[in-house]
């Protein structure tokens, strides 16, 4: 004879394991994964220029970017806990302008740019620096005879030369007059529609740079880090506002494609323009005539990078749990409906065992 007490015990026992099951199912649907916002970037591509080479910081190896450890781009290496040259990638160039840097980043393994969790794209600045080195060049070419007969040497035979010739033109009183007229020639309308297509150009060229990365499949954040202007503190006159006239439009540009409906998809903007616009001499070298960030503004520069990608991933995260939440009342539903069967199933074999029971007692 089985025992009406074993029976009772068998029963509860099931209702409690269902109960278990029960609570067990819900915990699985509400359990957080347990890693870290920062653990979900396993991957970055740099692309760019000097700047996110590390130009001019200590280490600096134009052979190996990995050595200048004060890079914003090394931060953030070492910040998600990434291996150069295998889940970080830095395809930067010194000198580069938007055109190569679009030619980079096709000629690049199109794997690590659909795996990268974070492509980063610094570029723009030496646009505008080639159009207005280009427009003083032709300019002091013309004028190069009026200035050596005030004493003043002329060499114009590679960037180091011409940025001392500037700087020791621009620095002598006699030079006014010759400079006058070069400062005018910059403002022909030659010149300045040439100022204006350079912006254009950039801003096909990043279309094109977003186009290219969605091609490969890739998911990535896309951060484009905005030149900022190094001329700001330098007075005024027609070549200095030129400069700043292009880089205000280049930032404009650039926030502006990350906002539209083409291309604003997973696109942000870091906007060094406006961010290094009163901070210019402490977080650049031009204390040292070096227009370059130094490593207070590369720190800057990460730290702006951190907050945005964490917040970027922050509000993944959350739209991930809500839309997890959706489902989990239909998951409870069939839970709840399987409990209760096995509670009306519980209750009947309870019920008929005593019934049993009663009879053959």
């Amino acid at each position: 004879m089985i025992s009406f007490r074993k029976i009772l015990c068998v029963c509860v026992s099931a209702i409690m394991f269902m109960s278990l099951f029960t609570v067990s199912a819900n915990a699985d649907e509400n359990e957080s994964t347990g890693n870290e916002l920062s653990e979900r970037v396993s991957e970055i591509a740099v692309f760019g220029d000097s700047i996110s080479a590390g130009y001019r910081l200590e280490n600096f190896d134009r052979y190996d970017y990995s050595k200048a450890e004060d890079c914003f781009a090394n931060i953030l290496c070492s910040h998600y806990g990434l291996e150069y040259g295998k889940t970080f990638f830095n395809f930067s160039k010194t000198g580069d302008a938007s055109d190569d840097t679009l030619d980079v980043l096709r000629s690049a393994d199109k794997e690590i740019i659909k795996n990268s969790d974070v492509i980063i794209i610094s570029t723009g600045g030496n646009d505008v620096m080639d159009v207005v080195e280009l427009a003083l060049y032709d300019a002091f070419k013309n004028e190069s005879e009026n200035f050596r007969k005030l004493g003043i040497n002329i060499d114009l035979s590679s960037l180091g030369a011409i940025e001392k010739t500037l700087l020791s033109v621009f620095s002598d009183p006699n030079a006014k007059e010759p400079l006058d007229r070069i400062i005018k020639k910059c403002t022909d309308t030659t010149v300045q529609n040439s100022f204006s297509n350079t912006v254009l150009k950039y801003e096909e060229n990043i279309k094109e740079m977003i186009s290219y990365i969605r091609e490969t499949g890739s998911e990535a954040q896309i951060y484009f880090l905005t030149p900022y202007d190094p001329t700001s503190l330098a007075g005024s006159n027609a070549i200095i506002d030129s400069i700043d006239n292009m880089l205000s439009n280049i930032s404009a540009k650039t926030l502006s494609v990350a906002e539209s409906k083409e291309y604003g998809y997973g696109t942000y903007v870091e906007d060094l323009f406006s961010e290094f616009k009163d901070n210019l001499l402490v977080w650049t070298n031009l204390i040292t005539a070096d227009i370059h960030p130094n490593k207070d503004g590369h720190r800057h520069i990460a730290d702006m990078l951190i907050t945005d990608i964490t917040s970027v991933l922050s509000r993944m995260e959350t739209s991930e749990q809500a839309q997890s939440e959706k489902s989990v009342p239909y998951s409870n539903t069939i839970i709840y409906i399987l409990f209760g069967v096995a509670c009306a199933c519980s209750a009947a074999i309870i019920v008929h065992s005593i019934i049993t029971y009663r009879k053959k007692t």
